[in-house]
């Protein structure tokens, strides 16, 4: 077996192993190679864990580490995901019915009411509603959720200092729309910037995704999670392991970087498609995106910030 290692600078490596092969790359990205499996890993469920808390911490951290992105089956419990959902479907039900189409808005919310302290569009008919985390019931049973799910404790042993929650809300997008124009001039309101060498016209009639980008820098984390299936017309999240290390702290992965790897991220690139109660833990640093909404159903997924 010839194991493929990259490395920025082949020519000054002194490797002398006749089964190790060098391969230079632009981008430095850590692959590990597993027994059972290539070192090319393509699905989610190759950084997926199973199972409750007290066996798989030491497989988290080294998740994290290594691609900076971790998927959980069976961290959060079904009562706690249950009680989530209630207390979040009447909110999102009363947003749906009050969206406008025309204006691609929440028309006559009263977001005191509802205790939201923002709701910005951040794409053609995509939305990030943000909970008051003193007043919002919603944030309330996030938090249990999260609490309960040991969220904190596991970030903060691979933050090495204290992590806890700042923030949880929803991103809600709409489904595709087959009355609608099917192009329309991609102006500034839309919250994803667009890399150079798109087009300037864009399909309208789906909900948007995002494009390439990260969260934060170092010592932050994001955790996505949808409290029901999401389909993969519904929209899936892409993300890219081991993008973390290539974050600059104070510039992040700036356009021109996303510019000339655009062909390495598409190949490098995992697709998860959200399992209910299943989260997707990332590294703020990690880039991720989202494909658009060509369903007939909304897309609602929950986002914590640490």
């Amino acid at each position: 077996e010839v194991v493929t290692m990259l490395a920025l600078q082949p020519s000054a490596c002194n490797v002398t192993h006749p089964d190790v092969q060098l391969t230079q790359s632009k981008m430095f990205k850590v692959l590990e190679v597993y027994d059972d499996e290539s070192p090319a890993h393509r699905s989610a469920d190759s950084y997926k864990l199973d199972g409750q808390l007290t066996n798989n911490v030491n497989k988290f951290l080294k998740s994290m580490r290594l691609h900076g992105l971790c998927t959980w089956s069976g961290l959060i419990s079904g009562d706690n995901k249950a009680s989530a959902l209630k207390t979040l479907q009447p909110l999102v039900r009363k947003l749906i019915s009050y969206y406008d189409e025309v204006d691609d808005e929440f028309s006559n919310i009263d977001q005191e009411e509802l205790c939201i302290t923002r709701m910005p569009r951040i794409g053609r008919g995509k939305h990030n509603i943000h909970f008051d985390p003193l007043e919002s019931p919603q944030h309330a049973a996030l938090a249990k959720l999260a609490a309960e799910s040991h969220f904190s404790d596991l970030l903060s042993k691979y933050m090495g200092a204290h992590c806890s929650l700042r923030e949880s809300g929803i991103s809600i997008t709409r489904p595709y729309q087959p009355n609608r124009s099917a192009f329309a001039h991609d102006d500034k309101a839309s919250g994803a910037e667009r890399q150079p060498g798109q087009e300037q016209f864009v399909d309208a009639k789906a909900g948007e995704g995002m494009e390439w980008h990260s969260d934060g820098p170092k010592g932050e984390a994001t955790i996505l999670m949808a409290l029901e299936d999401v389909a993969p017309e519904q929209g899936s999240l892409r993300v890219v392991p081991g993008s973390h290390k290539v974050y600059v702290d104070g510039i992040g992965h700036t356009e021109t970087f996303l510019k000339e790897h655009c062909a390495q991220l598409a190949e490098e690139q995992i697709s998860y498609n959200y399992r209910a109660g299943q989260p997707m833990i990332i590294d703020a640093r990690t880039l991720h995106s989202v494909t658009p909404n060509v369903s007939s159903k909304w897309r609602v997924v929950v986002w914590f910030i640490y």
